[in-house]
């Protein structure tokens, strides 16, 4: 069975007691967290970070104390961690990754 691993973060930007959250839409139409694959050699904190910024151009401080695994399936023969963090952004100049994502909304 293959297995796979992607890390991302869940992006929360306060402004004006109003809470927002960083999205994507991929090509393939669906809405989430950036996140993806872990490189060799890469931690997932690592991982995190940079995927959010590949694919959205925000800079990003990971958050202490969450830290969350989801466990699915995504074909008969293929099992799949996706380990989200929190974090808390740096920049806010939105730009999406060309070719992956569609659009990049708070």
């Amino acid at each position: 069975m293959k297995y796979v691993k992607s890390c991302g973060a869940i992006v929360l930007n306060n402004v004006e007691s109003k809470l927002y959250v960083l999205l994507v839409q991929h090509t393939a139409g669906h809405w989430g967290f950036p996140k993806g694959h872990v490189e060799e050699n890469e931690t997932e904190e690592e991982t995190a970070i940079r995927e959010v910024k590949e694919e959205t151009n925000v800079d990003i401080e990971i958050l202490d104390g969450f830290k969350e695994t989801i466990n699915y399936s995504p074909f008969s023969n293929a099992t799949k961690d996706v380990i989200y963090f929190l974090a808390r952004p740096k920049n806010f100049d939105l730009k999406k990754q060309i070719g992956e994502i569609d659009v990049v909304e708070w």
